[in-house]
């Protein structure tokens, strides 16, 4: 049996904001709206150096939260063999970021 359903875009991106309010540390969010708010590109050894030292924690944390990130599809970065490239949020990191700077309890500020 095959069950259709739809889901409004913006239904989905309300609960993808929620989801991420819920379920992401507070580093993790502090992390993906920098990479909203910054308009260099800058690789993730560098990120991981200079969020440091911003959000006063030790790197590992940072990578740690960074790969967390990468895992779920919400920010790309180098790896060993693509060395160099820049962090940058993914299309649903992108909607989240943004949806953690400009939306408050469900509603838009």
């Amino acid at each position: 049996m095959l069950i259709v359903f739809s889901v409004s875009s913006y239904d989905l991106k309300k609960i993808l904001i929620a989801l991420a309010k819920e379920r992401l540390t507070q580093k993790q969010k502090q992390i993906l709206v920098y990479l909203q708010d910054i308009d260099e590109k800058i690789n993730v050894t560098n990120l991981v150096c200079t969020l440091s030292k911003k959000l006063n924690c030790s790197q590992s944390a940072i990578w740690n939260n960074s790969n967390s990130l990468r895992r779920a599809y919400l920010v790309e970065y180098g790896t060993l063999k693509e060395k160099g490239k820049p962090v940058k949020l993914t299309s649903i990191g992108f909607v989240i970021a943004d949806g953690l700077i400009h939306y408050q309890g469900g509603t838009e500020k």
